[in-house]
């Protein structure tokens, strides 16, 4: 089978507030700020139609289990990425 291809997005959470909002797929997800201004930025620079994977949405972050093994999988995770967005 053929790999999935995406990219990783790579940038500081700043303080662990969230008080940035995202709608994805209708649904209102709260983020920090940081990450709202980085994706205020990769939809004005005409990025939004590639998959990307984004700690923040991709892991479940109220689940302490599941936060901490997929941080142990992150060195992989940016590794099999196509890209890495910094």
């Amino acid at each position: 089978g053929q790999k999935p291809t995406f990219t990783a997005l790579s940038y500081t959470w700043g303080e662990p507030v969230m008080d940035g909002t995202l709608v994805l797929d209708g649904k209102i997800l709260k983020i920090t700020k940081n990450l709202e201004t980085a994706l205020n930025a990769i939809w004005r620079g005409g990025w939004s139609a590639k998959k990307w994977w984004i700690d923040q949405i991709c892991i479940n972050q109220s689940d302490i289990d599941e936060r901490n093994s997929q941080v142990n999988l992150m060195r992989e995770i940016y590794k099999k990425s196509e890209e890495v967005v910094v």
